[in-house]
C-alpha cells in the first residue's frame, strides 16, 4: 500500500466545514477536545459557529494541566466565555493524571494536582476537581486512559463524537494517525474518523485534507 496526497478540489475550511454539518446531522451529542492550542481553537470557533446555526449545544472538554502558561488559561477563560451561548458544559478537568515529562531526567512521569505538593497555581472555582465525579477515573491514571474512558462516559449511550482538531501536514505521525487503515471507522467512506471499540461513540477530526490510496 502506498499513501498519497491527492487534492479534494477544496481548501481545508471548506472541507472542515462540510464534515461538521454532516457531523451535526447524524450526532445527538458533540464534544470538541480543547486544549487552548490553534488546532483545537480553530476547530473550536469552526464548530461552535455551526452549533448556532443549527440551533445546537456543544459540550467542551479541557484539561488542565497545572503548568500551562497563564496566556493560554487566560485564553481558554475567553473561549469559554465567547461561546457560553451554544455550550451545554465546559468540562474543566483539573484532576491527577499523568502523562510523559519531557524536561526532567529525575521525574520521568508528571502528575498534574498531585496532592500534598505545592501547586504552580490553583485552579478556577468551577474546575472539577472531584475525584469522584467520573465513575471511570482512577487516581493519577494517563492522560490516554482518561480520554478514552471520557468518550464512552459522554455518550451516555447516545449517538455522540468527541471531536479533535489535528493539522496533518505538521507532521508524518500525526497524519498516519488519521489517515491509517488499521482503525475502525464510522464508515469506509469517512477516513478522518475512528470509532470506538465499544461502538457508543465516535472520535472525528475534520481539519485534515488527506485521503488514502491503496
Amino acid at each position: 500500500m502506498t499513501t498519497t496526497k491527492i487534492s479534494l478540489g477544496v481548501d481545508v475550511f471548506q472541507a472542515g466545514t462540510a464534515r461538521i454539518d454532516w457531523i451535526f446531522c447524524n450526532f445527538s451529542r458533540v464534544c470538541v477536545s480543547f486544549s487552548g492550542g490553534k488546532d483545537s481553537t480553530v476547530l473550536l470557533h469552526m464548530v461552535a459557529t455551526a452549533a448556532r446555526r443549527y440551533r445546537r449545544k456543544l459540550s467542551v472538554l479541557f484539561i488542565d494541566w497545572e503548568v500551562q502558561f497563564q496566556h493560554t488559561i487566560d485564553h481558554v477563560m475567553s473561549m469559554k466565555t465567547l461561546y457560553e451561548d451554544v455550550t451545554d458544559e465546559f468540562i474543566w478537568v483539573a484532576l491527577p493524571l499523568t502523562t510523559v515529562n519531557g524536561v526532567s531526567q529525575y521525574q520521568p512521569e508528571w502528575m498534574a494536582w498531585a496532592p500534598g505538593v505545592q501547586w504552580v497555581r490553583q485552579p478556577p472555582d468551577f474546575a472539577g476537581t472531584d475525584e469522584d465525579f467520573f465513575p471511570f477515573y482512577r487516581h493519577g491514571m494517563t492522560f490516554e486512559s482518561f480520554v478514552n474512558d471520557f468518550g464512552s462516559w459522554y455518550s451516555r449511550r447516545e449517538s455522540s463524537v468527541v471531536l479533535t482538531g489535528v493539522r496533518a501536514d505538521e507532521s508524518l505521525n500525526r497524519y498516519w494517525s488519521v489517515a491509517t487503515p488499521h482503525k475502525m471507522r464510522y464508515s469506509d467512506d469517512k477516513p478522518w474518523t475512528t470509532a470506538s471499540q465499544d461502538g457508543t461513540y465516535y472520535i472525528a477530526t475534520p481539519i485534515y485534507d488527506w485521503k488514502t490510496r491503496d
